[in-house]
């Protein structure tokens, strides 16, 4: 399987991302892009752009994902991650034996946030029709296929998600991800227990 990664970073107290960077590296990824804003800790070892203004958090995610889903087109999935979280060792393995196993889905989130955990009844990736739209957290580690970030990118809803209200301040992209797979009827999952 081919993967596109990519790593969103801000201006921070604490250097967070020299570290993510080599949790990816050990789990054998390799083709990693660095999205950084003004003044960020960047790692030179990876693909880097730096970007020339604070972009946000909004913006510079789905920035990052179009870069991506272009440069990246190759790729069977796209991982994007938040550059402060922590990844489990084994990840890359793991989700290359489970990816097949899930006909469709719109994303999965690698990062589990405490209200949509469940008991899983032997199933690792649980979608729950009962978190779509405002109710969906938790982007801090999202898996596409190339299929589904090709249908989030090119949908109206995520296009004028700053637009409509809900991008209010810049943020607000599990709001983007939620809307988006309500209304286009893509099944959002979340792994359990949190992989991040």
């Amino acid at each position: 399987m081919n993967w596109s990664i990519g790593i969103t970073t801000c201006k921070r107290n604490n250097n967070f991302t020299k570290n993510l960077i080599k949790k990816i590296k050990m789990n054998g990824w390799d083709k990693i892009s660095l999205y950084a804003e003004p003044d960020s800790e960047v790692d030179n070892s990876v693909r880097v752009i730096n970007r020339d203004m604070v972009y946000g958090c909004w913006t510079n995610w789905i920035c990052s994902l179009y870069d991506m889903y272009s440069i990246d087109i190759e790729a069977d999935y796209y991982c994007i991650f938040e550059d402060d979280i922590e990844i489990c060792l084994g990840v890359k393995n793991y989700l290359e034996n489970l990816l097949p196993s899930i006909e469709r889905f719109g994303a999965i989130s690698l990062y589990t946030p405490s209200n949509q955990s469940r008991k899983s009844l032997g199933l690792n990736c649980i979608h729950d029709n009962s978190f779509m739209a405002e109710s969906v957290w938790g982007t801090q580690a999202i898996v596409f296929s190339k299929e589904s970030l090709c249908r989030f990118l090119s949908s109206r809803n995520v296009f004028d998600h700053r637009r409509i209200g809900y991008g209010v301040n810049n943020k607000n992209r599990d709001t983007a991800l939620g809307i988006w797979a309500s209304k286009q009827g893509e099944k959002l999952f979340y792994h359990n227990p949190s992989l991040v």
